[in-house]
């Protein structure tokens, strides 16, 4: 299969659009992007992880929990969120069943603290393993885009369905006027 000259055209013209169109998105989520407050921000999830350097006494449990926490924001901001955490945690442990409290500085899903509660908790006091509920807040500075990030955003999309066409026209009437 050859090659014709529109063909190359249209395949430059693409990738080059496209690749324009992702710049322009790059450039809006830093442009159009402000820090947020959050204070005392609900949140709740599930925990999956192991504790590092934990003490277990008398049915006393400490050290710093290293997993994930996959969870939700309940109060103003409203996401989902699944991020890799590492935490202080205390608690008490009877059995495997654990509850307890965890705190520490986050960078993810907000950038500040987070403290809560470990509820119905099971912690395997052997390797450490621990999963179990998270309910909590935070608190910090996240990212949020602006009103007219929103609306930039619509109008490049806009563009950019409009201008594809555009270029496609214009290439083939390019390349046929040669051909004539």
């Amino acid at each position: 299969m050859d090659l014709d000259r529109e063909t190359v055209w249209q395949i430059g013209a693409t990738v080059a659009a496209v690749a324009l169109f992702v710049v322009a998105l790059a450039v809006l989520s830093q442009v159009f992007v402000n820090d947020v407050a959050v204070e005392n921000e609900p949140i709740s999830g599930e925990l999956d992880g192991n504790i590092q350097n934990m003490t277990v006494q008398d049915g006393s449990v400490s050290g710093t929990f290293d997993g994930e926490l996959e969870g939700d924001f309940e109060g103003n901001l409203s996401k989902e969120f699944d991020v890799e955490l590492t935490a202080n945690v205390e608690g008490t442990v009877d059995d495997g069943a654990m509850t307890g409290t965890l705190e520490d500085n986050v960078e993810q899903p907000v950038e500040g603290t987070i403290s809560g509660d470990i509820e119905n908790g099971s912690l395997d006091t052997e390797s450490g393993d621990l999963t179990g509920e998270f309910s909590g807040t935070v608190n910090g500075t996240t990212e949020e885009v602006s009103a007219d990030g929103g609306i930039a955003l619509v109008a490049l999309i806009g563009a950019f369905v409009v201008a594809m066409p555009l270029i496609g026209y214009g290439i083939r009437r390019a390349t046929h006027e040669d051909e004539e």
